[in-house]
């Protein structure tokens, strides 16, 4: 019976070591998987800074030049009103190349003999 009881027992403690080899693997996969995530999060956190250190940068970037573009003045050519909000930029610019064209047409016609004449403007 001892001899039995010693055979029941290694038995045990056999199966008791694979089942703890086992969790101890299980263990170290599942941390292994832990700190593989941690640190994709600590990238994506470090991306995400990066981003938005940027996009602040890009901000205050355009705010500096849109108040640079505020404090100029306003030039319009010669009797050309301010330009509609509804325009892009291509009507407008035909616009100003039209009222241009028509001032430098009542120019050559008033002063034929002036120096938009000589030079065909």
């Amino acid at each position: 019976t001892l001899r039995s009881t010693a055979a029941a027992l290694a038995d045990k403690i056999s199966i008791l070591s694979r089942h703890n080899d086992e969790l101890q693997c299980e263990v170290t996969l599942q941390r292994g998987i832990v700190e593989r995530q941690l640190k994709e999060d600590r990238t994506r956190e470090a991306t995400l800074r990066g981003e938005a250190a940027l996009h602040q940068s890009a901000r205050r970037q355009v705010e500096q030049q849109l108040k640079e573009e505020q404090s100029r003045p306003k030039i319009y050519p010669p009797y050309a009103p301010k330009p509609s909000l509804d325009e892009d930029r291509d009507q407008q610019d035909q616009r100003l190349l039209q009222i241009l064209r028509d001032s430098n047409g009542k120019v050559l016609e008033t002063a034929p003999n002036s120096f938009a004449r000589k030079f065909e403007l």
